[in-house]
């Protein structure tokens, strides 16, 4: 994700990862529900390491159940800098991220449906080179 400001605007390039695609242009106001919480975070100074329950490389920041559905914010260590996924979903949690928000024993769909990644691009860490400059395929988190 990127950011760059105009006229007293923060404008964010998003990658959804249902697609692939990234959306420019991107504002506060803007935003759908998802997006404006993950905007919102990073330009509150992204997840707080220290509140990240690790396990190896990955890690769970927060955990929140509305409506019935449980999302997580998932953060991944890689030797870029720190990935940030806002809002996965159950269905987007597969691999070692099951250990990581305690769901090794319920069984995932096989369908990934993860909405957003946004790593920050300031804090805590240097954003991967792929979220700058849009090379490579983004979808729910990987499987390690």
């Amino acid at each position: 994700m990127s950011t760059e400001e105009r006229g007293g605007v923060r404008y964010h390039a998003m990658r959804d990862l249902r697609n692939g695609n990234i959306i420019k242009n991107v504002t506060r106001a803007s935003a759908r529900k998802l997006w404006h919480y993950a905007i919102t975070e990073r330009e509150a100074g992204g997840p707080k390491l220290d509140a990240v329950k690790w396990v190896g490389s990955v890690g769970l920041y927060k955990k929140r159940d509305k409506g019935g559905i449980t999302r997580y914010d998932l953060v991944q260590r890689t030797s870029d800098g720190l990935r940030v996924y806002y809002g996965v979903t159950d269905d987007g949690i597969h691999g070692e991220w099951k250990r990581v928000v305690g769901e090794e024993d319920k069984k995932a769909p096989a369908v990934s449906a993860a909405p957003v990644l946004i790593p920050p691009d300031e804090a805590p860490a240097r954003l991967p080179a792929e979220f700058l400059g849009g090379r490579g395929h983004a979808r729910s988190p990987p499987n390690g």
